[in-house]
């Protein structure tokens, strides 16, 4: 199934749709890779009666736009606004559970913060908060430069791949996986560090339920800027710190021990 976005793009999204489910769990995936590795996730969540769907951002997977771009992180939001949409018309009345994984937990948590909506409670996995290796400044420098001159200049994300899980079988998985992509474009990374910046300075009330999780052995985003965020907000929102864990908890070997802690805080989070 696709849907348009304001500016005119096809994005593909995904429905894992059973009968009768007692919520939706809308997933918003991270950097470099499509909703399309989330199956096996969907397939814990129908299990335990929950409907899923999921989406290729701008410039990932099966979408169109350019790999890695994206015009601003205000249009990322724009683009879950229209997800949203899709979710609720494929399930009106049903309670939504937003779930973003990586850039997607910065997005969530962004979009959180800057859109207030109206949602059953939102999920958080290894968000970019804090980088687990701050970039160089000459790095920096450029990427700011280029996103004045020319935010599309793509670059390699340079991301290590052995950092995403303990697991060899996800390793190759991931490496094999020709949907996946390394491309980084200067705006979409510059305007991921800035909207992390400030959820690590944010201060303020969460107003729905939030689940925040990070692996603690974590190299590629860090378990540290998910604390700071915790610690520095009220309401009603829970931190679980995964220990040994990489950076895709949905991925490491322990992944239906992390499926299990996540779906019992869901269930408390709707049925309260």
């Amino acid at each position: 199934m696709n849907f348009k976005t304001k500016d005119g793009l096809n994005l593909v999204a995904r429905n894992w749709a059973i009968e009768k489910p007692k919520a939706v769990v809308a997933i918003v995936h991270g950097l470099g890779e499509h909703c399309g590795r989330y199956e096996h996730w969907a397939g814990y969540f129908n299990q335990a009666g929950y409907a899923c769907m999921a989406f290729d951002l701008r410039g990932h997977g099966k979408s169109e736009g350019n790999r890695g771009y994206t015009p601003s992180f205000a249009t990322l939001w724009d683009d879950v606004d229209y997800f949203l949409a899709e979710v609720q018309t494929n399930y009106p009345a049903l309670p939504v559970v937003l779930y973003g994984h990586s850039l997607g937990g910065c997005i969530c948590l962004s979009y959180l913060m800057e859109r207030k909506p109206r949602l059953a409670a939102v999920v958080a996995t290894s968000p970019v908060i804090q980088l687990a290796v701050k970039p160089s400044p000459v790095l920096m420098f450029l990427g700011r430069l280029t996103n004045k001159i020319y935010p599309a200049f793509t670059q390699d994300s340079q991301l290590n791949t052995k950092h995403i899980s303990r697991d060899p079988k996800e390793v190759a998985a991931y490496e094999n996986d020709p949907l996946v992509h390394s491309k980084l474009s200067s705006a979409l990374g510059i305007g991921m560090l800035e909207q992390a910046a400030q959820l690590a300075q944010y201060q303020g009330h969460i107003n729905i339920p939030l689940l925040l999780t990070h692996g603690t052995a974590d190299q590629i985003t860090s378990s540290e800027g998910t604390k700071t965020f915790y610690q520095n907000t009220t309401g009603n929102r829970t931190l679980k710190l995964w220990e040994g864990l990489f950076h895709e908890t949905q991925n490491e070997i322990e992944k239906k021990e992390v499926f299990d802690y996540t779906v019992n805080w869901i269930e408390e989070a709707i049925n309260n």
